[in-house]
């Protein structure tokens, strides 16, 4: 049970801290001054919201495992990697050689060793 409960905290952190520095920075390009968030939690992983949902179902499954989360947790887990290769096209698109070397530099959903 403690566990679970710590994987989900360390889950809500990474989302919103995550979604803090992206905020902040990445969606002011709609005021003209939008960059590639390289720093904080985003100087280790890529995808620091999606990690955090991963860790806060996982423990979620921890504290009460149905058969519903056990067979929907893989679907889900394709789904969102899915997405992030989307999104890194995306972003490669728009920032170019900057997002390459920050992909090889980082890495998607855990820290690079």
């Amino acid at each position: 049970m403690y566990i679970g409960i710590l994987f989900m905290g360390i889950g809500l952190i990474l989302i919103i801290s995550g979604w803090q520095q992206i905020y902040d920075r990445y969606w002011s390009r709609e005021k003209g001054s939008g960059k590639l968030v390289q720093d904080g939690i985003y100087q280790y992983i890529r995808h620091p919201q999606y990690t955090g949902l991963f860790l806060i179902t996982l423990g979620m499954m921890l504290e009460w495992l149905t058969i519903p989360q056990l067979l929907m947790w893989p679907v889900l887990l394709f789904i969102y990697v899915r997405l992030a290769r989307k999104e890194e096209k995306d972003m490669r698109s728009e920032f170019g050689l900057e997002y390459d070397v920050y992909k090889d530099e980082t890495g998607m959903f855990f820290p690079r060793l």
